[in-house]
């Protein structure tokens, strides 16, 4: 089957419609929208409402890109072309609120039904990460868990063999986003020595070259990186924690957070994570 096709049918199995008629036409964009129909004439519409979220006419436009962009990922102005692209993401960062809440209520909020690992989640996320970082680290979090939950119930192997890397890969570009990019640090922050932690090489969902440093032992600190080039073209990474946040455990665990690879790029890097 054709993959795109078979990823608008894996959201509708998703939103539990039922049926494959176009929305009514109250539900429909106007002439004018920035909405992009991702099939040809005729194919199975978006559904306009998902469980725990309720149609709402004024957000139509907002549903049909996000399924664009969850559907094709970073191939949309492939499959769109560029201005129709371009349209959809000048319409996201008119309105990140609306998109945020969108795909809040029809991706994180219900429980990931079959397909949802297929379903190119970071591309929204990671543009609409510049308008409200906090909530958008936190939306990716609750995606994580929507991963570990979907993994708990694997399909078959036979009929699904590349299923448990498909969601590992899912949730390690997720978790980069969770984890933060370049965070800032305050006064306060205490740095960790070099032997507190572990550097890999990785990249931003939109493939910018990054540094992923993980500390193996917190209770939940957040952490944040630098990465420098010396004068002798050696990598240097400064790693902080902020003492002052939330932090309870009864037993440690990793936090991680990436920072980007410097310009000159340092003359060795870490190994790919």
């Amino acid at each position: 089957m054709n993959r795109r096709l078979s990823v608008v049918s894996v959201l509708v199995v998703l939103a539990g419609c039922g049926t494959t008629s176009r929305a009514p036409a109250e539900h429909a964009p106007p002439p004018d929208s920035t909405a992009v129909e991702i099939d040809p004439p005729g194919a199975p519409m978006p559904p306009t409402a998902v469980p725990g979220c309720p149609a709402d006419p004024a957000s139509a436009t907002a549903d049909q890109n996000l399924l664009a962009m969850v559907s094709q990922g970073e191939a949309l102005p492939d499959h769109v072309g560029p201005d129709a692209a371009r349209a959809i993401f000048a319409d996201l960062d008119r309105e990140p609120a609306r998109y945020l809440d969108r795909f809040e209520c029809r991706f994180v909020s219900q429980s990931p039904g079959p397909g949802y690992d297929s379903l190119l989640l970071a591309v929204p996320l990671w543009r609409l990460r510049k308008h409200d970082r906090d909530r958008v680290e936190l939306l990716a979090s609750r995606v994580v868990y929507r991963y570990e939950e979907l993994s708990r119930t694997p399909p078959d192997p036979s009929l699904d063999p590349s299923f448990a890397q498909r969601v590992a890969q899912r949730v390690a570009t997720m978790s980069f986003i969770r984890d933060g990019l370049d965070v800032a640090t305050g006064p306060r922050w205490v740095k960790v020595p070099t032997a507190g932690f572990t550097a890999c090489t990785t990249a931003s969902p939109d493939g910018t070259a990054a540094i992923h440093v993980t500390r193996a032992c917190t209770c939940g600190e957040t952490l944040s990186c630098r990465a420098t080039t010396a004068a002798s073209g050696a990598l240097e990474l400064a790693v902080h924690y902020d003492p002052d946040s939330p932090a309870r455990c009864t037993d440690c665990y990793p936090t991680s957070t990436s920072c980007t690879l410097p310009s000159p790029s340092p003359r060795t890097l870490p190994p790919v994570c």
